[in-house]
């Protein structure tokens, strides 16, 4: 089983899109959206989706907290503006399983402006040479 983790801090405007179109992909695996204090409608929305957890502000520490919470094997964090392709799951699945100890999405960014391919250009270099991954892209990792 994979968790999914989610750190998430007034996200309510995206949100509601974002989870409805991962949830379809989630099905027998957990979904952990962990909250860092939001103001706005964030926590209702998500509770439509998944388990909410509260945790305190910051990226690391809401990841931390949602992987203590996690039952999966494979822990994959997500953005709460991030989008996967449908199959990205069981690509997750395969590289655990023939071997790899984690890894990360390809980024893409909406749009057509230039510099944006520039940026994605860059983030891959980044990940494929200095093995440094950004969050933006998603980053799963099995458990040991």
């Amino acid at each position: 089983m994979i968790s999914v983790i989610i750190p998430v801090l007034n996200e309510a405007k995206i949100l509601d899109q974002s989870l409805s179109q991962l949830v379809p992909q989630l099905q027998g695996h957990e979904l952990i959206i962990v909250d860092g204090g939001s103001t706005d409608e964030t926590p209702l929305i998500a509770k439509r989706y998944g388990q909410v957890i509260s945790a305190e502000r910051g990226r690391a520490r809401q990841s931390n907290a949602g992987a203590a919470a996690a039952r999966g094997e494979i822990l994959l964090f997500l953005h709460a503006d991030m989008w996967l392709d449908i199959g990205a799951i069981e690509g997750v699945e395969t590289a655990i399983s023939v071997g790899y100890v984690g890894g990360a999405f390809k980024q893409r960014i909406e749009g057509d402006h230039p510099l944006y391919r520039l940026i994605e250009r860059a983030a891959d270099f980044r990940a494929k040479r200095l093995g440094i991954f950004y969050g933006d892209g998603g980053i799963f990792v099995g458990r040991t």
